[in-house]
């Protein structure tokens, strides 16, 4: 028995002395990201009084320094495409903390993921190369199954998802550009965009296939923020279809009391105009910045 357990002692030595290198490379893997907001928020380098959270409708349609030049509030967007409101939930917990916190957050919805399940995700592959901090870490362990105590102990353990990017790089992909603001704009357009023709697009909203979870996680956001001062305003963008009202009405009965609703002009031209959008629900650039400077008149006059 002395025997085993001296050979378990010297194997498990030999491990940690094998997995020093990768110590190493943990610490560089974030310096090989093109996207490196997250990794700003997490090292208290964001100054804004206003952030914007949401999916691919907030990166793509909201644009802080438009905003910033109409009303002097200084802004970033923390927009990830494709994310669930949980990752949105992970990133305003860290926005809340840091020594200069937003006093403005524009929450984009999406509908209907903001609360009924679709295909968004908590952006593990935004998470995979930072999992040296360990915040995010516990987060890659909660939704990959990984065995936490043994990512503390081995750094090759916690990041083998991301190791691979020492010789083959992230490259940043064409609807992956940033602005310093860290809006992610866009001047293609869709083919979709060809044969488009707005108007009525019947949609229900289904609200029995609503998630507690979805739900639950909007209004723990809204409770944290309003707990702390901070002024949450929920914006419905603008949409080559007709606004959804059972979803708009479904938000502002869940929000009450905790956020402003901000739904988008739908008599401007310019939303009616499908040269102004990327797809049916993403505006191109100059949308964005149509659309921004609207927000701004709002923001300013309240």
């Amino acid at each position: 028995m002395r025997r085993f357990l001296g050979r378990c002692l010297l194997f498990g030595m030999v491990a940690l002395v094998v997995d020093l290198p990768f110590r190493w490379v943990m610490a560089r893997l974030p310096g090989m990201e093109y996207d490196t907001r997250l990794q700003r928020l997490l090292d208290d380098r964001i100054d804004a009084d206003l952030l914007v959270l949401g999916s691919s409708r907030a990166s793509r349609d909201v644009v802080p320094h438009v905003i910033e030049e109409r009303t002097g509030i200084k802004g970033f967007n923390l927009g990830y495409p494709g994310c669930s409101i949980e990752f949105q939930e992970f990133l305003l917990d860290h926005a809340l903390a840091l020594s200069h916190p937003p006093r403005i957050v524009l929450l984009v919805v999406d509908d209907p993921a903001l609360l009924i399940p679709t295909t968004a995700d908590f952006r593990l592959d935004r998470c995979f190369p930072l999992a040296g901090y360990d915040d995010v870490n516990k987060q890659i362990c909660a939704h990959t199954g990984k065995s936490l105590a043994l990512t503390q102990a081995f750094a090759s353990y916690r990041i083998k998802e991301s190791i691979h990017h020492l010789w083959d790089p992230p490259q940043v992909g064409i609807y992956d550009t940033l602005d310093a603001d860290g809006a992610m704009l866009t001047g293609l357009r869709s083919a979709e965009m060809d044969l488009a023709v707005f108007g009525p697009h019947p949609r229900k909203y289904p609200t029995k296939h609503e998630s507690p979870m979805l739900r639950d996680t909007l209004l723990r956001m809204l409770q944290r923020c309003k707990a702390r001062g901070v002024r949450v305003v929920i914006i419905h963008p603008p949409d080559f279809r007709e606004p959804r009202a059972p979803f708009i009405e479904r938000v502002a009965e869940l929000a009450a009391g905790k956020a402003d609703i901000y739904h988008y002009n739908s008599t401007e031209p310019a939303y009616r105009d499908p040269d102004r959008y990327f797809d049916m629900v993403h505006l191109d650039r100059e949308g964005a910045h149509v659309f921004s400077k609207e927000l701004a008149v709002y923001l300013a006059g309240r």
